[in-house]
């Protein structure tokens, strides 16, 4: 194929010089045929344009998270960090009032006792936040809910324990343990409760990763040939000697009235047809003004 021509000049001095194209023409037998196939081309190459425009538009959305991904990184991390720092201390929490077992027999009680104590605010105060703040995205969501979930069990479980048993075991624990112990345990089990609920949500609620592959382009390059053998073919139709004077002349009237010498100087080494169809080629020119109504 031949390269294609972009015609020189804004739109304004080439549509004035398409209207002395289609005023050359209008006498020759093939310009009604000429007129409604440029104008065909036209409306199919402006199709062409808007899609494109609408591609690329489109590919800046699929791009902009990508601007986003360090940032959404960042808060995945310190999301997960803080749901980590929560779970551990409200693990620990519970199983310093545990059932005795072999590792904790001769464990002190009080020792016990204040390392619940400490790690129950921590929990507290990481969990609140993590019960507020927005999940990052479905997968975290998913995660810290399990794990919410699975800590909230043993809570549980280790709640009713001390619940049914109270102090009547090895450990020593006083009763005033017990008194700022359950219901702190109780106040974190709400706040798992309520994290592991999140991160379901979160995870029902996850959106779908868009399809962010090109689309395949062999259709597009091919109907983008077919425009262009088109206009090749169209812009070789022959144009009578009378045409082509006439159109000498108009180019000569459009430069004395001050048009762009450097679309004039073009439009001399084409013909009428030519240009017109090349007009309809370029797509974002608009040449319904100039081409004459059906």
């Amino acid at each position: 194929m031949k390269p294609v021509v972009r015609l020189l000049g804004d739109d304004a001095d080439v549509r004035a010089v398409g209207r002395e194209a289609v005023q050359a023409l209008k006498g020759a037998d093939s310009a009604p045929a000429l007129f409604g196939a440029v104008a065909e081309l036209h409306g199919r190459r402006r199709q062409q344009v808007v899609a494109r425009a609408a591609s690329a538009r489109s590919a800046q959305v699929l791009a902009a998270p990508g601007r986003a991904a360090a940032p959404a990184r960042a808060w995945r991390v310190i999301w997960a960090a803080l749901v980590t720092t929560g779970l551990l201390a409200a693990l620990l929490l519970v199983i310093e009032f545990g059932p005795t077992d072999r590792k904790n027999a001769f464990s002190d009680p009080q020792l016990s006792a204040t390392i619940a104590l400490v790690a129950g605010a921590v929990a507290g105060m990481v969990l609140l936040i993590v019960a507020l703040v927005p999940i990052p995205d479905a997968r975290s969501g998913v995660v810290g809910g399990l794990s919410a979930a699975l800590i909230a069990l043993i809570a549980a479980g280790i709640l009713i324990y001390r619940l049914i048993v109270g102090t009547g075991d090895r450990r020593g624990f006083s009763a005033e343990d017990l008194r700022w112990w359950i219901p702190l345990v109780a106040a974190i089990l709400v706040l798992l409760v309520v994290v592991a609920v999140r991160g379901g949500l979160a995870r029902r609620r996850g959106p779908a990763v868009p399809d962010a592959r090109p689309a395949p382009s062999g259709g597009r390059d091919d109907g983008l040939r077919e425009l262009r053998r088109t206009a090749e073919r169209l812009a070789a139709t022959a144009s009578p000697a009378a045409v082509q004077q006439d159109w000498r002349t108009r180019l000569d009237r459009l430069a004395a009235s001050g048009a762009s010498a450097e679309t004039i100087a073009q439009a001399e080494t084409l013909t009428p047809a030519a240009w017109l169809a090349w007009m309809g080629y370029d797509g974002e020119i608009e040449i319904r003004s100039v081409l004459p109504r059906s």
